[in-house]
């Protein structure tokens, strides 16, 4: 009895840090080198213990890590690439500088963004 009470503690304290905390939100994707975004498509924001995952709606997702060998706001990506992330559009949203683009995700929906 002692094992299965045990066994389901476990359970309940294990799937309670598994939720994260999500928005849907809308992503404009720039090229490093342009001012103006290549796209504008709706995405999901999802955050959990300093995790983030981007969900583009173009089938792009960005699974991004803590990179603790670097300052705060210092990520890797899923294939080991720095990912930094920036200020700069205050509580709309947030900008992420990856290596050959910039996402900027705001939690303000556009409801026909091209």
């Amino acid at each position: 009895m002692q094992r299965i009470l045990f066994t389901l503690l476990l359970n309940i304290v294990t799937t309670a840090n598994v939720y994260a905390d999500s928005t849907t939100a809308h992503c404009e994707i720039y090229q490093n080198s342009t001012e103006k975004p290549d796209r504008i498509i709706p995405c999901i924001f999802s955050q959990r213990q300093g995790h983030i995952t981007i969900n583009r709606s173009d089938g792009i997702v960005h699974a991004l890590s803590p990179d603790e060998n670097h300052a705060v706001g210092t990520f890797t990506d899923q294939f080991g690439k720095i990912v930094y992330r920036q200020r700069g559009l205050e509580s709309q949203g947030l900008i992420f500088r990856f290596p050959k683009e910039r996402v900027f995700v705001y939690w303000n929906i556009i409801e026909n963004p091209k």
